[in-house]
C-alpha cells in the first residue's frame, strides 16, 4: 500500500489520531496511521480510492536508475550543449556547465555541475558536482562530489572526492 492520502476534513482524521494515541496500541512500538484510518472505516467514514497506475520504486540503485530513464522519456527536453553530443533521453539542468561530452542516454545533471571532457550514460549527477576525464555509466553521483580520472560504474555519496589520474 502506497502512503498517498487526501481528506477534504480532517476533522475526522483528528479525531481518530486521538483516539488511537490515548489507547495506546503500538507496532514493534511504533503508533501506526493505518490504525487510525481503521477506526475512521469503523466509525463510517466513507473512503474512496484511487487508482495508481504507474509505482515507481526507487529502493536501489537499479530501480533509481530505472525510473529515472522512464521520467526522461516523459520529460522531452532538448538541451543544447557546446562541443557535445547528446544522445536523448537528457536533462541537464540550465545552471549546470558541460563541454566537451558526450551525454546519455538516460542521464539527469543536477544544478551547478561542472561537466568536462567525460562520457556519461544512464547515470543521475547530483548537484554541485564536478566531473572531468571521465567515463561512467550506470552510476548513481552525490551531492558536490568530484571525479577526475578514469572510471566505470559508481554509487557515491554526497561530497566524496575520486581522483584515478
Amino acid at each position: 500500500m502506497i502512503g498517498l492520502y487526501y481528506f477534504k476534513d480532517v476533522r475526522p482524521l483528528k479525531k481518530a489520531l486521538e483516539r488511537h494515541l490515548k489507547s495506546g496500541k503500538t507496532t514493534h512500538g511504533e503508533v501506526q496511521f493505518t490504525d487510525a484510518l481503521q477506526l475512521m472505516i469503523q466509525d463510517g467514514i466513507p473512503f474512496v480510492p484511487y487508482e495508481v497506475t504507474e509505482w515507481f520504486d526507487c529502493g536501489n540503485k537499479d530501480t533509481v536508475l530505472s525510473t529515472n530513464r522512464h521520467l526522461l522519456t516523459r520529460l522531452n527536453q532538448k538541451p543544447r550543449l557546446d562541443h557535445c553530443a547528446v544522445v536523448d533521453p537528457v536533462f541537464v539542468d540550465p545552471a549546470a556547465q558541460v563541454t566537451d561530452s558526450v551525454i546519455g542516454p538516460s542521464v539527469s545533471i543536477a544544478e551547478g555541475c561542472v561537466i568536462r571532457n567525460s562520457i556519461i550514460r544512464n547515470s543521475i549527477i547530483g548537484p554541485g558536482t564536478t566531473i572531468e576525464n571521465m567515463i561512467i555509466e550506470d552510476s548513481l553521483v552525490g551531492n558536490e562530489t568530484t571525479l577526475r580520472g578514469t572510471g566505470r560504474v559508481f554509487n557515491i555519496g554526497h561530497s566524496s572526492q575520486i581522483d584515478t589520474a
